[in-house]
């Protein structure tokens, strides 16, 4: 998380008299839980923004107040000035599931070159027959030291 943005969650966390110091985790988690926050309310946005526009580009104001408005965890939203006074996401009718998916292409420009193929490399046979004939062998293992009863590490 950058300075500015701890800096931030410091002085919300803080607000509270009662809480003194903030542990470095406390930041970590605040920073996922903002992720999977966000990430939640942009799917929920961008799902009504293709069920009910033929080829939505931007996600608006409208499409958040409209979640917001719809989902009870999401209400405290339109307590913001930005959301109370986006215009009303106006669904006329909900699109088709049938349409093709768009697919974004990059542009070309003229022929497209072939790339040459890959030739494979030859093995040497001879590196190749010792590779089948002897399996590699692992070192042998060092004996464990022998401990007798009375050796105690509870003294460390």
């Amino acid at each position: 998380m950058g300075a500015q943005m701890v800096g931030k969650v410091k002085k919300v966390m803080l607000a509270d008299e009662r809480v003194g110091k903030v542990a470095k985790i406390s930041y970590t988690a605040l920073s996922k839980a903002t992720e999977l926050f966000a990430i939640s309310l942009f799917k929920s946005m961008s799902s009504l923004a293709v069920d009910y526009e033929p080829n939505p580009k931007v996600l608006k104001a409208s499409h958040l107040k409209h979640c917001a408005s719809e989902d009870p965890k999401l209400a405290f939203l339109m307590r913001l000035r930005s959301v109370r006074d986006a215009p009303d996401f106006v669904a006329e009718e909900k699109l088709s599931l049938d349409r093709p998916a768009m697919q974004k292409r990059k542009a070309t420009s003229g022929a497209r070159k072939k790339k040459p193929a890959k030739r494979a490399r030859k093995i040497e046979p001879a590196v190749a027959e010792a590779a089948v004939a002897e399996p590699a062998k692992s070192a042998p293992q060092p004996p464990a030291p022998e401990l007798s009863e009375d050796d105690d590490y509870d003294d460390f």
